[in-house]
């Protein structure tokens, strides 16, 4: 299969217009109309970006369309497995915490088997939503490449909008993780939930400020090589 026609069918798989993909890459839509066409080839930075994008090998790219698929769905699979076992890690310690707090309040074992039934079944339906969730947003991501004023503030609307979502989720996590402490008094509860808190923010805040830099260095890189 020919490049252009592997381009095509990527960009539509990746649910893509020409003028997405084309902004992701830092080049005009025309450029991309080319590619497709057959009219022209990308020079090897973009096809580098390409592949990137894309999740598959430069050879792929241009060559056969079922290696293309293979490496495509193998990077899917690989995404779907670290993020599973991240929520997994996650999820326990909210269980035991719950299980915790519900054995300081009754003695009853039919309560604490029925209770605890039930919150798997809450976690179990909260980690499918998560999945969705993930790919959904995953999909959805088209950030702006131009070195450019309005390219830089949509990133850093970009970085904030995930700091935001991130610190939120940190949030419910210390609340309901930190629910075994309740019953000990609503001050132990609130001091261990604010030791979560804060220490989640400067977590966060590192780690996103580190990921904009790192985008802000792709940034110059993909416009140098545009020189």
């Amino acid at each position: 299969m020919k490049f252009n026609e592997n381009l095509k069918y990527l960009r539509k798989e990746s649910k893509l217009t020409q003028e997405n993909l084309a902004e992701k890459l830092n080049v005009s839509r025309q450029a991309v109309t080319k590619w497709e066409s057959g009219q022209s080839l990308p020079d090897i930075d973009n096809l580098k970006q390409m592949a990137d994008l894309f999740g598959v090998t430069m050879d792929s790219l241009v060559g056969d369309i079922e290696t293309k698929k293979e490496s495509k769905i193998n990077k899917k699979m690989n995404d779907i497995g670290y993020f599973i076992i991240a929520v997994i890690v996650l999820l326990f310690p909210i269980f035991f915490s719950i299980q915790s707090f519900i054995e300081q309040l009754t003695s009853n074992e039919n309560i604490i088997v029925v209770t605890s039934i039930l919150v798997v079944g809450i976690l179990f339906i909260f980690f499918l939503l998560s999945i969705k969730l993930y790919f959904k947003e995953k999909n959805n991501i088209i950030i702006n490449m131009k070195q450019t004023k309005d390219g830089k503030k949509e990133r850093i609307k970009y970085i904030l909008k995930k700091l935001k979502f991130e610190l939120f989720d940190f949030a419910i996590y210390g609340i309901i993780s930190k629910i075994e402490f309740l019953p000990k008094g609503f001050d132990v509860y609130f001091i261990n939930v604010a030791k979560w808190l804060f220490g989640s923010f400067i977590l966060v805040l590192i780690v996103e400020f580190i990921e904009y830099l790192k985008l802000e260095n792709k940034v110059k890189k993909i416009n140098e090589n545009q020189i």
